[in-house]
This record gives C-alpha cells, sequence and structure tokens, in this order.
C-alpha cells in the first residue's frame, strides 16, 4: 500500500498554477429549427457568481410553444415561470370504423370513413 501512496504522490500531475476557485462567468445560447422533424427550440442562460439566469422554448406537438423562466440564486434558491403561448390544434384523424356483434356478419368490417376533430 505504501509504494501505490508513494508512487501517486511522485507521479501526480496536479497543476498548482490552475485557479480551481475562480469565479463562475459565463453565458451561452442556442437554438434547434429543424423543419422536417418539427424540433424547434432555443435556449440561452447567464450565471454571474452564483446567481444564474436563463430561458428556453420548445414547440409542443400540439402547436403551441411552451417557454420557461427561470432563474437561481443562494437566496431565492430556484424559481421557474413557465408560460404556454399560442392556441392548441390537433390534426383531423380519419379513421376505419369497425362494428362487432351478432347477426352484423356483413358489416363486421365496413368501409366507412369517420372523421375525428380533437376539441
Amino acid at each position: 500500500m505504501d509504494d501505490v501512496v508513494k508512487e501517486l504522490d511522485h507521479g501526480s500531475s496536479i497543476n498548482p498554477q490552475f485557479d480551481y476557485y475562480a469565479y463562475p462567468k459565463y453565458e451561452f445560447d442556442y437554438g434547434v429549427k429543424d423543419l422536417k422533424t418539427g424540433d424547434i427550440k432555443n435556449q440561452w442562460e447567464t450565471r454571474n457568481g452564483d446567481v444564474v439566469k436563463g430561458s428556453y422554448s420548445l414547440k409542443e406537438s400540439d402547436g403551441t410553444t411552451r417557454v420557461v423562466e427561470y432563474t437561481a440564486d443562494d437566496h431565492n434558491g430556484f424559481n421557474a415561470v413557465v408560460k404556454k403561448v399560442g392556441v392548441a390544434s390537433h390534426p383531423i384523424v380519419y379513421a376505419k370504423t369497425f362494428v362487432y356483434g351478432h347477426d352484423l356478419d356483413n358489416l363486421a368490417h365496413s368501409d366507412n370513413i369517420i372523421k375525428v376533430k380533437h376539441l
């Protein structure tokens, strides 16, 4: 065991010039707009010390956009406000009808088409 400890101490690659306690400060943003898949989203965030602020949004499958704005700090913790922008719309779905029961063999697999609309 002493040999392992000596080897680790001897072969240490810690750089004493690197500041492991640097002041945390950054900002970033990015976005995706893929019309083929419908993947549409954005995000940005900033940090200055222990205060983080940011927002992200994404296009929902119902056509609305979800927007989340958030802050975090030592005093207030994490807080987020979620908004839904736009009016939800669902596509019209066409479905075949199937009728089951006694004496209904002729109607068992109808080709009647019904229109279903989600409200």
